[in-house]
């Protein structure tokens, strides 16, 4: 019953964008991060 449980969920959260949120926002201020550290190293 909870292997059934977790699959259906597993499937719902693969069809939403959900995943795709958690992993895009955290990579945004990664880069932003990176580029400023880049840009400034030099001072």
């Amino acid at each position: 019953m909870l292997f059934i449980c977790i699959k259906t969920e597993f499937m719902k959260l693969r069809r939403s964008f959900v995943w795709l949120v958690c992993f895009v926002l955290p990579l945004i201020p990664a880069i932003l991060g990176t580029l400023n550290y880049v840009a400034y190293r030099d001072m």
